[in-house]
């Protein structure tokens, strides 16, 4: 049987990376061996530059978008990490502790 792969669907991976300066973008394709082909690069990304055809299959896309920690606030919050009354006189174990920092992270979203 003759292999016809290249007609396989794609899938696509849109990647911003966003700094203090400029937005770059890079579109990654992943075929169904897995292999990853960049597929086009913008070393400077803009919306309005993208190209018809390119802003029509964006929602099909999985966008990633990375950003420079100069980018990021640092918000100081209180937590309270409340522990069950019958594991609270043992050790608190790794995933414990993550689990009650992501219900107070969660809580604190909600709100």
């Amino acid at each position: 049987m003759i292999n016809l792969s290249f007609f396989a669907q794609k899938e696509k991976f849109l990647v911003l990376e966003i700094s203090p300066t400029q937005t770059s973008g890079f579109l990654f394709s992943l075929d169904s061996e897995k292999n990853i082909k960049l597929e086009k690069q913008w070393p400077v990304f803009r919306w309005e530059r993208l190209p018809r055809r390119l802003r029509h299959h964006l929602e099909k896309w999985k966008v990633i978008v990375a950003t420079d920690s100069a980018l990021a606030t640092t918000a100081i919050l209180p937590i309270s990490l409340e522990r069950e009354p019958e594991t609270s006189h043992q050790p608190l174990s790794h995933a414990e502790l993550e689990n009650l920092l992501t219900q107070a992270i969660a809580k604190i979203f909600i709100q």
